[in-house]
């Protein structure tokens, strides 16, 4: 009896190209530095050994308890949830080396069947497995490098996407939840489902969210999650990650940002400074971008083109971006194809995912703005191939714009910044750049801050003349207060108040930075008043 042999599926042949790179990178992770993954390994570290304090969240405790385990990390627990840190948990029975390639490895595989699986479903031609990898290659390189999550986030929303598309509610409520409590952002699925009016799908969800987080609540403890939520997400909401200006974040928030609000050493080039336009602009393109979303989802038929639509707009409408998480541009690139293989339009919008995900941007930061904000006009650009241009109806474009405008007026132009005496940096710019100031000291008319990086605690001595210090300055409810009369009343994270030379309140303060990222401060007082 003779054996036939099977053909391979073509599909093994194209993808393979995917798979060999991704081997590459894999293999290279495991000498890169610890990166991302440390923030994920160390967080369920300490949960795992039975403490998940509040104060993980402070930089300076978590990296000084990690130094005592591993040195070369810089690491930072905020903006992650304490959910996080229990989907780690299993990964700490390994070293931390280990881990991070059984992750990558399981991520990758993850993310190659998901792939195959979306690319199958819409019968995308095999040839594109090749393209994602041209389009999306930095996104995937850095998120095997750093032991980002975004390879398994696209895993779990692709697959729990076509679990949707095929009504199989439970499975898609498993798969989201577990996105959503992962990394927060894709909590935008259920403005997906509720605008479509699919309440079924929207309470499953909305079941599986809450028993994943009585889970994790119950054993992260509530005092955690209640932390998190009053404390670390409405900084992370604001862009507050680690430094009050980046331009690596590419967002309308950033933008605006540079162009509104004034800083001596950060940002001195803003056009105007007047908290109220950027709250105003910021507003606008909010509900601007929610606005056609809505438009898009009652009007359109195709699915994958509403879905691609809820992706997309969370680029647009998160504070911060980054290289890794472009990966998720893979469900835009497939309506892309699926949709007009031969037009022009989609060949334009597949060359800007690649731009977006592949171009080196980080020379464009020093250009004046707004062009130093290329990506973000680049993710524009690819928002009107996609969708602008399906609205063609003129009043709709005037009703959202119009309305989005009104609402944002109307609700924030009383908004101000709160604080009876502003404060503005004490070092010196070529000082400031450190990320986390933690400390300081003056001793002998010399100060001297103390700094973290991946070498650990550093010192550092700050050229500047201090004649006489005054630590009798109170902190009550994070406010400093000097002979019982409030100095500041802000939210910022307030440390170590001292008065320098008879009329300067110096302190440490995390303003406009990411929890817990100090810089110091100064407040020149009225030596009448005080």
């Amino acid at each position: 009896m003779i054996r036939t042999v099977e053909k391979q599926p073509k599909w093994i042949l194209y993808i393979l190209p995917l798979l060999v790179v991704g081997i590459i990178f894999l293999i290279k992770s495991f000498s890169f530095l610890p990166h991302d993954f440390a923030n994920y390994y160390y967080g369920a570290y300490f949960l795992e050994n039975g403490s998940f304090p509040k104060i993980i969240y402070d930089p300076t405790w978590f990296n000084q308890r990690i130094f005592e385990i591993q040195e070369k990390v810089f690491a930072s627990y905020a903006p992650n949830t304490p959910f996080l840190a229990l989907f780690f948990v299993p990964f700490t029975l390994v070293s931390f080396s280990t881990a991070k390639i059984i992750f990558n490895a399981i991520s990758l595989i993850l993310f190659l069947y998901a792939l195959k699986n979306l690319f199958t479903t819409y019968k995308i031609s095999n040839i594109h497995y090749v393209t994602v990898l041209f389009a999306l290659l930095i996104p995937i390189k850095n998120n095997i490098l750093f032991g980002q999550v975004y390879l398994l986030l696209f895993f779990l929303i692709s697959e729990g996407y076509l679990a949707y598309k095929q009504e199989k509610k439970i499975k898609m409520g498993i798969l989201w939840s577990i996105a959503i409590l992962l990394k927060v952002f894709p909590v935008i699925l259920f403005g997906f489902l509720l605008f479509q009016k699919k309440f079924k799908s929207f309470f499953m969800l909305s079941l599986c969210t809450g028993v994943l987080l009585i889970i994790s609540i119950y054993i992260n403890g509530f005092s955690s999650w209640l932390y998190f939520v009053e404390n670390i997400l409405p900084k992370a909401n604001r862009g507050e990650i680690s430094g009050e200006f980046f331009k690596g974040y590419q967002s309308f928030l950033m933008l605006f940002k540079h162009l509104f609000i004034y800083n001596d050493i950060k940002n001195q080039n803003a056009i105007i400074h007047s908290p109220n336009l950027y709250y105003v602009f910021l507003m606008v393109s909010k509900l601007v971008i929610i606005g056609y979303g809505f438009l898009i989802t009652w009007h359109q038929k195709s699915r994958l083109l509403k879905f691609s639509y809820w992706i997309l707009a969370s680029y647009l409408l998160s504070p911060y971006g980054s290289s890794y998480s472009n990966i998720l541009l893979i469900i835009p690139l497939v309506q892309l194809l699926k949709e007009e293989p031969q037009n022009y339009i989609s060949i334009l919008g597949v060359f800007t995912i690649f731009l977006i995900c592949n171009f080196p941007f980080h020379y464009t930061y020093s250009f004046p703005l707004p062009f130093s904000f290329l990506k973000l006009f680049l993710y524009l650009l690819l928002w009107w191939f996609l969708f602008y241009r399906k609205v063609n109806v003129t009043k709709w474009h005037v009703g959202v714009l119009s309305l989005s405008l009104c609402i944002s007026i109307l609700f924030l132009l009383p908004k101000t910044e709160k604080d009876i005496n502003p404060a503005t940096n004490f070092l010196f710019k070529n000082d400031q750049h450190q990320a986390l100031i933690y400390d300081y000291d003056i001793e002998k008319g010399v100060l001297s801050y103390k700094f973290w990086t991946l070498e650990g605690s550093q010192t550092k001595k700050a050229n500047i003349d201090i004649e006489n210090v005054d630590y009798d300055v109170n902190l009550h409810n994070n406010q400093i207060y000097y002979n019982d009369i409030k100095i500041t009343d802000n939210p910022s994270k307030k440390r170590k108040p001292a008065i320098i030379n008879k009329d300067t309140l110096i302190y440490l303060s995390d303003t406009q930075r990411g929890y817990g990222f100090y810089t110091l401060r100064k407040i020149i007082l009225k030596t009448n008043t005080y």
